[in-house]
């Protein structure tokens, strides 16, 4: 690819098609030029995949891993109570029974810069590709990303451990009701160690959150109140109790789920595996678990906050936030 930068012509996007990459290039001007396909030959040394008491182990790298941890299938209660503070719709919230029929599992931490750097150096639109705010360790969780960056991690992901991933499953993101469930893990409060906001008075005041008693939020999470404004390693406060981290801050966390307008309403009855999908190009994506910028109310299990994303056939994905990153899954194919 140097000899077209050379003459003024550069990378313009990737995209994956059967077995290979299909390379657009652009001039100076920003005119698409011409368009080429490349055939997949790399090769992906010290890579495995390795069955654990807990899950799986990935080997991305001789020295780089990723856990994985299995949530077995259930029911739990998603969303939040009619009265539970600091919640900002009832409808986007409301409580209802999921039921999970399947085993799926979730990575034990957000996905990290190392980690993330490892897997995109293999794919060649992407290498030395990371657009990160905060570069002080490797194991700070990734973010300054799109969703389409998550999406082509986990591609990527089922292309090289394609001989291992057990059959009828994929690596993805979660859905909201598979991430959720994870976070929850067996709780119904607003935090996953048991505990509530605790409200001062009887209306919300946004200009004093930060006197309100923050449910030990402060324990197990990076969020406003204690980030000094910027996300932290993974894994350096308390998980759940299903052993996964940072589900309540640090960085908000894409789900696949996709929807058509503004995110969805909840149903009023019991529902099976639910995820949203949608065919249009212009779909709203949900994003979840608060930040390091967050306030307190942001951080909930139940809380729920949406970005507009358009699918590989249509425009560019256009959130790129420091306080968002994802989480790696591996889900049953629906």
């Amino acid at each position: 690819f140097d000899a077209y930068r050379e003459n003024d012509i550069s990378i313009y996007t990737t995209s994956k098609v059967a077995g290979s990459v299909k390379v657009f290039f652009k001039n100076s001007t920003n005119e698409i030029v011409f368009e080429k396909v490349y055939p997949l030959t790399y090769s992906y040394p010290n890579t495995a995949m390795n069955q654990t008491n807990t899950g799986y182990t990935l080997n991305l790298t001789a020295t780089i891993t990723l856990d994985l941890i299995r949530c077995e299938p259930g029911t739990f209660l998603m969303g939040s109570p009619e009265h539970e503070f600091g919640k900002y719709g009832n409808e986007y919230e409301k409580q209802h029974s999921v039921t999970l029929t399947k085993p799926f599992y979730l990575g034990k931490f957000e996905v990290t810069r190392d980690q993330f750097n490892a897997i995109m150096n293999y794919y060649a639109g992407y290498q030395g590709y990371d657009r990160s705010e905060f570069r002080t360790s490797g194991n700070l969780p990734v973010h300054n990303i799109v969703f389409t960056d998550a999406s082509h991690f986990c591609e990527i992901l089922n292309e090289i451990f394609a001989d291992s991933i057990p059959t009828g499953y994929k690596f993805d993101l979660p859905s909201e009701a598979q991430w959720e469930y994870a976070c929850r893990a067996g709780t119904t409060s607003a935090f996953n160690n048991g505990r509530n906001i605790i409200a001062t008075s009887t209306e919300l005041n946004f200009i004093n959150w930060e006197t309100y008693d923050d449910g030990g939020l402060s324990e197990i999470e990076w969020y406003l109140n204690n980030s000094a404004s910027g996300p932290h390693e993974v894994g350096t406060k308390s998980p759940n109790q299903w052993g996964f981290y940072d589900m309540h801050g640090n960085v908000e966390e894409y789900c696949r789920d996709m929807y058509e307008g503004d995110i969805s309403d909840y149903p009023d009855g019991s529902v099976t595996d639910p995820v949203a999908v949608s065919s249009n190009n212009y779909v709203w994506c949900p994003i979840r678990g608060g930040s390091w910028s967050s306030l307190q109310q942001y951080c909930r299990a139940a809380t729920r906050s949406v970005f507009q994303h358009c699918n590989y056939a249509g425009a560019v994905d256009h959130f790129e936030g420091s306080d968002v990153g994802f989480r790696l899954a591996l889900v049953p194919i629906q």
